[in-house]
């Protein structure tokens, strides 16, 4: 509400959330709700790994590149991840299917140490060979591609895309708006398509 009245972004709200140790943004808090009851998560993610494949001293580099982000936030942001991480790893009940495409920027950026971008880039060889997970790289090759503007979380129930999380630099916006929802889900059937021959499943 103070937020609004003074014409300010998030600033107010942020603050509520490091008063109640809140793992997340505002407007992510039912996302995780979400991807734990989708029958197929896609992601799209153009210049790191996806969250739900990263390790914790990846997430942990990730979290803290962020301006003015303390430790114990930087605690709470990676206690979040790594419980969504569940939705993906358990055996009851089914896991969601999960489709990832990453850019190949995601691979060579060195967001962490060497050894832990090691550790991350084996994890995510790991993670693909499950059975629900599929994870391909799209190349430089592919040149231009519009997956360059954002990356973008959609779930999926029921064979229909449901909710859309589309991160930006004011840390994304969740809709289930559905002309919203739709055009997301069609620009990531452009970049899967895009350039077929030169994808790369890992």
């Amino acid at each position: 509400a103070y937020d609004g009245a003074f014409g300010l972004k998030d600033v107010f709200a942020a603050q509520a959330r490091v008063i109640q140790g809140k793992p997340y943004a505002e407007a992510f808090e039912d996302f995780p709700a979400h991807e734990a009851t989708a029958d197929d998560l896609y992601f799209y993610e153009n210049s790191v790994f996806p969250g739900l494949i990263q390790t914790e001293r990846y997430m942990r580099a990730v979290f803290e590149a962020v301006l003015n982000v303390t430790a114990d936030e930087v605690d709470r942001l990676v206690a979040g991840r790594v419980a969504r991480q569940e939705a993906v790893y358990r055996d009851d009940p089914k896991p969601p299917r999960l489709w990832a495409l990453v850019d190949e920027a995601a691979l060579r950026r060195p967001v962490a140490a060497p050894d832990v971008m090691y550790e991350q880039c084996m994890h995510a060889f790991e993670v693909s060979r499950l059975p629900h997970v599929s994870l391909a790289v799209v190349p430089y090759a592919a040149r231009w591609h519009v997956g360059l503007l954002g990356s973008c979380h959609i779930v999926e129930r029921d064979g229909i895309p449901r909710i859309v999380n589309v991160e930006d630099i004011t840390d994304g916006r969740v809709s289930e708006d559905p002309v919203t929802v739709r055009r997301v889900a069609l620009c990531l059937s452009l970049i899967h398509i895009s350039e077929p021959t030169r994808q790369a499943e890992i």
